[in-house]
């Protein structure tokens, strides 16, 4: 199954699981697993790299590059579906949801870049300096993987609007 459709199918599957345990667990169970935590950081640390490479690309005039768009991507999701096996706990499976959901929204966010450059469309991205800062997508998801970071640091279950 192509990696694209794989995450599709698994968000609304790990948000009713979210949802549901959210429901049954005390809040004195907020804690992450260790293995979890571990591995939701590398797959945010591979989320942040995607955007970074974009903005990147776009701020400074580079052509964009489809190849490398899809590799970070190709790497973000490989290191997601590290995190999904590791989670273990129902705190684990509630940040899952949220880093899913920062994989889709930087997702779409990329492949709407890919389709202004088909159409010729990128001018407002090179030509501007304050574009990617007036990009709201762009930066929910800046601040989404800035968030996600602090919280999987931390070990602990915390929930922000930005990650939705």
């Amino acid at each position: 199954m192509p990696r694209n459709l794989w995450l599709l199918v698994l968000s609304p599957l790990l948000l009713l699981v979210a949802i549901a345990s959210a429901q049954s667990e005390n809040r004195g169970t907020k804690a992450l697993s260790r293995d979890f935590a571990t591995s939701a950081l590398t797959a945010a640390a591979q989320i942040r790299n995607w955007q970074l490479h974009l903005a990147y690309t776009l701020q400074n005039g580079y052509p964009l590059s489809e190849y490398l768009i899809a590799s970070d991507r190709d790497q973000a999701a490989d290191a997601l579906q590290v995190a999904v096996s590791a989670a273990k706990r129902m705190a684990d499976r509630a940040a899952l949801v949220q880093l899913a959901n920062l994989f889709g929204n930087m997702q779409n966010w990329s492949d709407a870049r890919i389709k202004d450059k088909r159409n010729l469309r990128l001018a407002n991205y090179y030509m501007s300096a304050s574009a990617l800062e007036n990009d709201e997508l762009f930066q929910q998801t800046i601040s989404c993987t800035s968030y996600l970071i602090s919280m999987l640091a931390s070990g602990r279950l915390a929930e922000d609007t930005n990650c939705r």
